[in-house]
């Protein structure tokens, strides 16, 4: 696609492999299907639909931040294509495009905050006026960290980015918050997904970003570092129906470790990772079993497939290593 940008009016604020997303205003986002062939809108929408059905059902259990899900617009829409089609490069066809909810992003402040904490001196001043970095919303990575223990804290990254920021946990400890709380809301969420609205949960994300404006039905957090915000789940094109048996906890697994490493994952090296893994282990299963009852084996029965998998990959790893010594 040509970048010709001479009659857009949308602004571009995100790609990714299934396709554009496009800020129609600060209250919507649309996201076009003009990537990835095998990526669809059409099940971004469904799997998107089922998760807020389910929400509804389960609020008394979770109070997590989903986008709300407007519209999904045909490419035979003539009405639509009409209207809202010259508002983007000329050389943009006609596609599948899903209307949702903006994610606002985090204010200038938190924005501030991060660039002083880990972009590099020599590009902070670009950064700061750069308008792409104002669409700052910051991946949550609580199942990795930059460096171990045994080697030196590493250094700021050369190439840096506000848009979709990578905070991994060692960067959150040094910002001074808690990771505990967002784990249970990131346990809650896979529960709701996969007991709730029967979904994997495959390839979706977690980022900080700032809350809903004059909502009180979710959870929103303040710290000295990023002042206040919210934990939102989005993305649900890659997402697959689950049925909750032992089939299902195997598709389950299975996509927990497809993902970015949002949620922790267990590890008895570092004592500190190992008691959020057991956290949130234990708050998965509680919230899971009062969706599914409190004699189901399923819970436990992923939360130990998760911890034998991590098992198997740390002695692969480890294997790897001594290959290559």
């Amino acid at each position: 696609m040509s970048q010709d940008n001479s009659r857009s009016t949308f602004r571009c604020i995100g790609k990714g492999s299934c396709g554009s997303v496009w800020a129609q205003n600060e209250f919507q986002a649309i996201k076009r299907e003009d990537c990835h062939p095998e990526r669809s809108v059409q099940n971004d929408f469904n799997m998107h639909r089922r998760l807020l059905e389910a929400l509804e059902a389960s609020r008394h259990l979770t109070k997590m931040c989903v986008p709300r899900c407007h519209e999904l617009i045909q490419n035979d829409n003539t009405r639509w294509w009409d209207e809202h089609g010259p508002n983007f490069p000329a050389s943009y066809s006609h596609c599948k495009t899903l209307i949702s909810e903006r994610i606002p992003a985090l204010n200038a402040t938190a924005r501030q905050h991060l660039i002083q904490a880990f972009c590099p001196t020599e590009r902070q001043e670009f950064v700061k006026s750069n308008p792409s970095d104002q669409d700052c919303l910051v991946r949550l990575y609580l199942g990795r960290r930059r460096h171990t223990a045994r080697s030196e804290r590493p250094s700021k990254l050369n190439i840096f980015s506000l848009r979709n920021f990578p905070l991994h946990l060692d960067q959150v400890e040094l910002l001074g918050l808690d990771a505990l709380p967002y784990a249970k809301i990131m346990a809650e969420t896979l529960a709701v997904m996969h007991w709730a609205a029967g979904i994997d949960g495959n390839d979706v994300e977690f980022v900080l970003a700032s809350p809903r404006c004059g909502d009180d039905s979710t959870t929103t957090f303040d710290s000295p570092s990023i002042g206040r915000h919210a934990l939102w789940v989005l993305d649900f094109d890659c997402c697959r129906s689950m049925t909750p048996d032992e089939h299902g906890v195997e598709q389950a697994c299975g996509a927990f470790f497809r993902n970015d490493p949002y949620y922790p994952r267990p590890n008895p090296a570092n004592e500190g990772d190992d008691r959020l893994w057991l956290e949130f282990r234990r708050h998965f299963i509680e919230t899971s079993r009062n969706l599914l009852g409190s004699d189901s084996e399923l819970p436990e029965m992923l939360m130990t497939r998760i911890e034998a998998v991590a098992m198997e990959k740390r002695r692969e790893q480890v294997a790897a290593a001594s290959n290559h010594a």
